[in-house]
């Protein structure tokens, strides 16, 4: 049986350790790692249930427990007979209804995270995005443009939008000059303006990748993108920030939960 922080090798790996509290999460973390890292790659049989429970030293059932669990998550597919195959397209798990960072974000889904800042600049924005985040008719606003990666490979494509007037003239002229401090938008605005992002209002389409007007943007321009336009609001219940996120075509797997409202039932 495994025990808390309790490490084995395997040929892949010098070392794994197990930190966790449940066998199952800890099971569940490491094939989770494991097949984002490509030990198990896109499309092929991982050892059988009987195998990885003998590795880890825990039951069958436990094991079956675990692989479901991937399953559901939609790292596996379970073939009767045959055995257990990861999905021939391994993506970037997100849930939809939360806010999340996204270095984190691709961090957690065992990937090594990167940002790459294309561009900053201060300038005055269109008339509705004024009034979305409540600037008044002069003011300027800090628009960063940046692409997260994900083990090397472009998965979101952002661009920031943020009042100059929130910011203050000091991190205006800091975040200018060093867009990187821009690299966590959630992280910033709690350590230098003391806002904590409460809620968003998000917008989604579908559009094509010829019609995403974004910088270095290098996808197929007749592949479909999924765009969010988010509004984020602080803890104060202002907004605070602008986002329009681009998705190349399966580069995020979304999750949703949908709640069913008992109120509508007669």
């Amino acid at each position: 049986m495994l025990k808390n922080k309790s490490k084995f090798k395997d040929k892949y790996d010098s070392e794994e350790t197990l930190n966790r509290t449940s066998l199952v999460k800890q099971i569940v973390g490491i094939l989770t790692s494991r097949i984002y890292r490509g030990v198990y790659k896109p499309n092929s049989k991982i050892p059988s249930g009987e195998k990885l429970a003998l590795e880890f030293k825990v039951s069958r059932a436990t094991m079956r427990t675990a692989i479901a669990l991937l399953a559901n998550n939609g790292l596996v597919i379970r073939m009767n007979g045959v055995g257990v195959f990861t999905t021939p397209r391994i993506p970037v798990q997100n849930s939809l209804n939360v806010a999340t960072d996204f270095y984190h974000l691709i961090e957690q889904n065992g990937l090594k995270p990167d940002v790459k800042n294309i561009k900053v600049s201060l300038e005055k924005v269109n008339t509705d995005l004024e009034k979305s985040l409540m600037m008044q008719e002069n003011d300027l606003a800090v628009v960063t443009w940046k692409i997260f990666t994900a083990n090397k490979k472009p998965v979101i494509y952002c661009k920031n939008t943020l009042a100059s007037s929130l910011l203050g003239k000091e991190l205006t002229k800091k975040l200018i000059k060093n867009p990187k401090l821009n690299n966590s938008l959630f992280d910033m605005l709690e350590s230098e303006c003391g806002l904590v992002t409460s809620h968003t209002v998000t917008n989604l389409k579908v559009a094509l990748s010829k019609d995403c007007n974004f910088p270095k943007f290098q996808q197929d321009p007749s592949s479909p993108v999924l765009i969010l336009e988010e509004i984020g609001y602080s803890q104060y219940e202002k907004p605070i920030w602008h986002s329009r996120e681009i998705y190349p075509n399966n580069s995020i797997s979304f999750n949703l939960v949908r709640r069913h409202n008992n109120d509508l039932l007669g």
